[in-house]
This record gives C-alpha cells, sequence and structure tokens, in this order.
C-alpha cells in the first residue's frame, strides 16, 4: 500500500502485481468517479494483457482529484516499486489510457 496524503493518493499493489507489469509492454489505466468514497473521486486502476487476450489488474488506487500532477505520482511511485521490487526498470513504453467509451487515448 502506498498513500500520499499530501497528493492525495491511496494505492494498492501486491509483489506479484507489480512484477507482472514490470514483464509488459503496454500498460492501461482506467479511472471511474461514480463509485469512489469520500473524500476520493476517483478510483484508478491499472491493468496489463495477459497471454495476449485477457485484461488483468495490477493495481487500483484512490485519488482525491484527476489531476497531472496525481497521475505522475502514480507512474512515478509505480516505476520506483518496480525497481525496488525486480531489480530492474519498468520496460513499459506505452501507456494508454481507457476512457468510459472504450476509446483508447495514448498517453505519456
Amino acid at each position: 500500500m502506498m498513500r500520499n496524503n499530501r497528493k492525495g493518493v491511496l494505492w494498492f499493489a501486491r509483489d506479484v502485481q507489480i512484477t507482472a507489469l514490470q514483464q509488459c509492454s503496454t500498460i492501461y489505466l482506467d479511472g471511474t468517479f461514480r463509485m469512489a468514497p469520500n473524500p476520493y473521486t476517483q478510483i484508478l486502476t491499472i491493468h496489463r494483457l495477459y497471454m495476449d487476450n485477457w485484461v488483468v489488474c495490477c493495481g487500483m488506487g484512490l485519488l482525491t482529484g484527476k489531476t497531472q500532477a496525481q497521475y505522475e505520482y502514480v507512474l512515478d511511485k509505480l516505476k520506483s516499486q518496480t525497481l525496488h521490487k525486480t531489480g530492474q526498470n519498468l520496460t513499459s513504453q506505452t501507456f494508454v489510457i481507457i476512457r468510459l467509451r472504450s476509446t483508447l487515448c495514448p498517453c505519456v
């Protein structure tokens, strides 16, 4: 678990999930706002493809907003956790935001 009250982020990921992210080429992010509990305004999940046809959740977090600084904080912490847990840098070169209408939008 990763928590930073100043950034408004509470994040959950198991070691096995972080290791799985290190091994993929594309990471997908999905956010929802309707189900977030107070004081948070967003539930953010991170996914990867498994065996080319399964999407697997590799972490989830609660955010108090939807600012670029918060997203950058989550991605930076994800990268540092991957390095700490696996001894290797995150190899993913592509991050994709999944929009509500299933439109994929490349980012970062």
